[in-house]
């Protein structure tokens, strides 16, 4: 009996064996490591290029800065290598679709102040690669940087005055004030010698010039340029066809604005003729009849025979005209 309890000891021990999974151990070379995604030994240095990756990137979103701004920034990537295999990193700047090699002090990082392109405005992308010893992009990440312009004074569209293109005025009418408001916007204007440049045309003849040049230099202030439009000042005429140009400027030469109006100054247009008539209490003869003259007879003689219609019985008559406004075109004329 002790020999059959051994032997039903000993089976059992061999099928609880059997049922327990067994571990597979797997021995890498010195070389290799193990990896648990794909249950397999990879070659430590030069293996598979795909394990190298960016495994994130900072910033994470397009960057606007002005061209002016001296303040470093920093584009970085970390760089995902479990098994330390080589790789190089290339970094480039791209421009109008020009792309420029950049050499930046840490493989992983580019840091540089926007003013460095002050010259560029526009839209830069950064672009940075992993290659493989191959020379393969295994993969990349792009950076937007927008580079504006420094900020300037802007012209407060609703002051501008006169706010139509054209007008017109006659000489009793002037001077005119031509004139806007310019807000700083946050602009540097100390030493940055912001104006406003008037010029005044005639015919196309630039006859005079003037400028107002900003005294109010904080960043939120405004300025309100001003030109007294009167010709008849200049050379001592006023009738003429007139362009006023006011263009903001500063001592570098930029326009950073421009405004333009048209002026006419004419005379008033003289009273109308509305109606004409040979007699003037009656429309019958009208404007059309006929009429004799008789030498010797003066037409203001008191004759029935002078300027008669022919045929017609009527007296003396007189040669009339209706006008539309009976006062002269000034209110110091006399009337007609």
């Amino acid at each position: 009996m002790v020999g059959f309890k051994s032997i039903w000891l000993l089976l059992t021990l061999l099928l609880f064996a059997a049922c327990v999974p067994q571990t597979k151990q797997t021995e890498c070379a010195s070389n290799e490591a193990f990896n648990a995604a794909l249950r397999t030994c990879v070659p430590v240095m030069n293996g598979p290029s795909s394990f190298i990756n960016i495994d994130s990137f900072s910033p994470t979103s397009s960057l606007t800065k002005y061209k002016n701004d001296t303040t470093p920034i920093t584009f970085d990537v970390v760089i995902s290598n479990p098994y330390a295999q080589t790789y190089t990193v290339i970094w480039e700047r791209i421009f109008n679709g020009v792309p420029i090699s950049i050499l930046p002090g840490s493989p992983t990082s580019y840091t540089f102040a926007p003013s460095l392109l002050a010259s560029e405005i526009g839209t830069h992308i950064i672009s940075v690669k992993i290659k493989d010893t191959s020379n393969n992009v295994v993969d990349s990440h792009s950076f937007e940087l927008k580079i504006n312009d420094n900020p300037k004074p802007v012209v407060q569209t609703a002051t501008i005055t006169p706010a139509l293109y054209s007008s017109s005025y006659t000489p009793a009418m002037l001077p005119q004030i031509f004139q806007y408001t310019a807000y700083n916007n946050g602009a540097t204007m100390s030493g940055a010698g912001y104006r406003t440049d008037w010029k005044l045309y005639r015919a196309g003849v630039l006859i005079h010039s003037e400028s107002d040049t900003f005294s109010n230099l904080g960043s939120g202030s405004s300025n309100y340029p001003a030109y007294s439009f009167n010709p008849f000042l200049v050379d001592g005429t006023s009738i003429g066809a007139y362009v006023i140009i006011a263009r903001l400027t500063n001592t570098l030469g930029e326009v950073v604005s421009e405004n333009q109006w048209s002026a006419t100054v004419a005379h008033p247009a003289l009273s109308k003729i509305t109606n004409r008539d040979i007699y003037s209490s009656t429309t019958n003869p009208g404007f059309g009849a006929i009429t004799t003259a008789y030498n010797g007879i003066a037409y203001t003689a008191s004759t029935a025979y002078n300027f008669r219609p022919v045929g017609g019985t009527a007296g003396q008559g007189n040669y009339c005209v209706s006008v539309l406004n009976a006062t002269g075109t000034y209110s110091t004329d006399s009337s007609y």
